[in-house]
């Protein structure tokens, strides 16, 4: 029983970063009456779509110790491709996304294929930024693309069984996610290689398939958030995602997921993306300029608290496991 104790706590801390982002948000809802109209989340909903889907697709990624800081270019160039398609190609409107979701997997393919090579994960996705946002200007000719069919808006912005569309496609992607890292051997395998990558390849988890079947589905992820951004605006401007992977990394490390990786949930990334987002969009009472140094510093202040937490726990269990073994 003695020895239950300390493990108890141990399961019991994996929630403990959840709690700092639960009384932000608890607080934002107390603080601002907006918060509590179902109408403000309706609009939250079709307007953090992007950052959401990017959000679930970066937090295996994270969890893993990688990173994939081309996301937002991604979304950029993918749009601009479905515009190509459509009306330079003049390919029907469902082949035009159906490429635009193409392209996002090949960009994510070919990130894969780089950090494969042994190169750090953020070197590789920071220049991969640089080059994706260049073809989206080069494609494009610096010029929004534009001229969609306007049924596309309609079906965004329709609603089904009471919920909006886009809200239907952050469920789906979110429940797809948690089932997958949560209770998938592939998804222990991630936290595997999180812990301690070393001794995972010793235990012969396929590292290198894994690395590459997740970033190959983050650049799925971004082409699938260019198809929607043209769903709802109608326009493909080659600018389209820019520090859109800023904020989407801002939920993931919000939700609790340790930046270092070996440590996180899917649950917790819905969560600081609500969290985030109430902030952003219900701190009226800050002028605008202090607004991104309020994020800024909570941010802070989450990444230290969960990296704190993370040692907390390895040197407990270490502790532990020498005296069982005593």
């Amino acid at each position: 029983m003695k020895k239950d104790g300390p493990m108890g706590w141990i399961r019991l801390a994996k929630w403990a970063p959840l709690a700092l982002p639960l009384v932000v948000l608890g607080s934002m809802l107390a603080l601002n009456p907006a918060l509590r109209v179902p109408s403000t989340w309706d609009r939250i909903a079709r307007n953090w779509t992007g950052e959401a889907l990017l959000a679930a697709a970066l937090t295996p990624i994270i969890v893993t110790g990688g990173i994939d800081l081309s996301v937002g270019s991604i979304v950029g160039l993918s749009a601009v491709m479905a515009g190509f398609l459509f009306r330079d190609a003049g390919l029907p409107i469902a082949f035009a996304l159906s490429g635009c979701v193409l392209a996002g997997l090949l960009c994510g393919a070919l990130n894969g294929a780089v950090v494969l090579t042994g190169i750090n994960p953020l070197v590789v996705t920071l220049a991969t930024l640089g080059v994706f946002r260049g073809l989206a200007y080069g494609i494009s000719g610096q010029r929004m693309v534009d001229g969609f069919p306007p049924g596309l808006e309609e079906w965004w912005e329709a609603d089904s069984l009471w919920l909006p569309h886009p809200l239907w496609l952050i469920v789906l992607v979110f429940v797809i996610g948690y089932v997958f890292l949560h209770h998938t051997w592939m998804g222990r395998m991630l936290f595997a290689m999180g812990d301690n990558i070393r001794a995972a390849r010793f235990a012969g988890v396929p590292i290198q398939s894994l690395k590459f079947s997740l970033y190959a589905a983050s650049g799925l992820m971004a082409g699938i958030v260019g198809m929607t951004t043209v769903m709802k605006s109608l326009s493909a401007p080659p600018s389209q995602g820019e520090e859109m992977e800023l904020k989407a990394i801002a939920c993931v490390v919000l939700g609790g997921v340790r930046i270092t990786g070996g440590m996180g949930n899917v649950a917790g990334t819905l969560l600081g993306t609500l969290t985030l987002a109430a902030l952003l969009e219900g701190m009226v009472w800050v002028p605008g300029e202090f607004r991104l140094l309020c994020t800024g510093s909570f941010l802070i202040a989450v990444a230290i608290a969960n990296e704190a937490l993370a040692r907390w726990r390895a040197r407990t269990e270490i502790a532990l496991t020498g005296e069982l073994k005593a």
